[in-house]
């Protein structure tokens, strides 16, 4: 019925035909997977129902905060709360559910967190330390408190949490080492899920919090109302304002950890990176 030349013709055509439909599903399914979004599911970190270290929201611009313990978590809810507007923000203990009522993340459903987080109109902002002088801070904090203020006996934070108080920072990092948990010196990386990393907005420092908290909150203009002045008996920034930790002037010298802590700590090392 065809020629051979037909034949020729219809398999060149064929051959066309298939890879043009080839190429053209092929960059269908890579647009698809560049489009794809993260999806937020009800037991990821970010919606542990944690009155303590969930995020905070700060809705009327936004916001979506870390507050993470030993990382400035002081001076950062009493900016939360100066834009709340609470009377006692400057000088208010804000850490506890019992003495604040911020908005938390994981007070919405799934599918709205979902929307936020891949959201470029929510601002998502972090401050990190140094894992390991967050670890020798905590050792240094929270094995000297006492008073029922903080734990409602005589007994130190630490001695609370895991059972006997250490007798030097060696022993507190075994300590660790053999399950003892805690946010004050859990990774700060246990607050979010990986997938969710990219979509962070603003990565700050604690060894730089001032020039960072400044150029974050100018660019969302809450530096003028609510960080430029107010903070202290002379009317300073937030950057003369002092917290418990913050007001040390002696430096935290950290010995040498076993390799398992350096294992441990390893996403929040790798998370200061200078190009984050």
């Amino acid at each position: 019925m065809f020629g051979s030349n037909s034949l020729h013709g219809w398999k060149i055509l064929s051959v066309f035909i298939f890879f043009n439909l080839y190429h053209h599903f092929k960059e269908q399914r890579t647009e698809q997977n560049v489009n794809r979004v993260e999806i937020c599911l009800s037991n990821d970190l970010i919606m542990r129902k944690d009155e303590w270290n969930a995020p905070i929201i700060i809705p009327e611009h936004n916001i979506i905060l870390w507050v993470i313990p030993k990382v400035g978590s002081t001076i950062l809810k009493r900016f939360v709360a100066r834009i709340y507007n609470y009377n006692n923000w400057r000088h208010g203990w804000f850490h506890g559910p019992s003495t604040n009522h911020f908005k938390r993340l994981y007070q919405y459903n799934a599918s709205k967190v979902t929307d936020m987080m891949t959201s470029r109109k929510w601002v998502k902002i972090i401050f990190l330390r140094d894992p390991y002088k967050r670890l020798k801070s905590a050792y240094k904090d929270k094995n000297k408190q006492k008073g029922p203020k903080f734990t409602k006996t005589n007994k130190t934070y630490i001695e609370t949490v895991c059972g006997y108080r250490p007798e030097n920072f060696t022993v507190f990092v075994k300590m660790i080492n053999n399950g003892c948990k805690d946010p004050h010196w859990d990774p700060q990386m246990h607050l979010i899920d990986k997938k969710w990393l990219k979509h962070i907005t603003f990565w700050g420092r604690l060894d730089h919090f001032c020039k960072d908290f400044k150029r974050i909150t100018l660019k969302l203009h809450l530096w003028n109302m609510y960080g430029a002045s107010g903070w202290n008996e002379k009317n300073g920034s937030i950057c003369e304002s002092t917290t418990p930790h913050q007001n040390k002037k002696n430096k935290i010298e950290v010995i040498d950890l076993p390799e398992s802590i350096y294992n441990r700590y390893e996403l929040d090392k790798k998370m200061l990176a200078p190009d984050i």
